[in-house]
């Protein structure tokens, strides 16, 4: 499953048109996902590169708000009656799918646009994030150690 939120500034890009999505889908160097439908396209955003040796693969479902992204074009694509700077939602699932068998390599991969305070980014980040473990569950396991010495200690006295 691939979901994405958040919102986009559409300052600093030159809108070039509009293109149809005929389905959601992810390839090795572009994504559209949410629903089918035409977008408002904008160029001049970059690129990570490619993610993956992978082809197009076409989601099983997708839902929400139209978006796409292609890296080969250096394109964004967003629903035709977007405001600058409002929420978007949308969804992918690629059932019975891996990432390996969909060609994507995992990493985390940013295509940027704009500059100064009109910079923005759309991040994708293909398989699990690495958590941090909590300073609060670093604590009781210090604590722990901590009892277990005392107790050590006690139980040497004791002989």
């Amino acid at each position: 499953m691939v979901i994405g939120s958040g919102s986009v500034d559409l300052a600093g890009l030159s809108r070039i048109g509009e293109d149809v999505l005929p389905a959601s889908g992810i390839s090795a160097q572009n994504a559209v996902a949410g629903a089918t439908g035409t977008v408002a396209v904008y160029a001049r955003i970059t690129d990570p590169g490619s993610f993956g040796p992978g082809g197009h693969v076409d989601a099983s479902r997708g839902d929400g708000d139209a978006v796409a992204v292609n890296g080969w074009d250096g394109f964004l694509g967003v629903p035709l009656a977007y405001v600058s700077n409002s929420t978007l939602s949308s969804s992918m699932e690629f059932a019975n799918q891996t990432f390996a068998s969909i060609g994507l390599t995992p990493g985390r991969y940013t295509w940027t646009w704009g500059s100064g305070s009109n910079a923005d980014s759309l991040t994708v980040q293909i398989g699990p994030v690495a958590v941090p473990e909590p300073t609060s569950l670093l604590a009781v396991g210090v604590g722990l150690l901590g009892l277990a010495a005392v107790r050590h200690r006690r139980g040497r006295r004791q002989t």
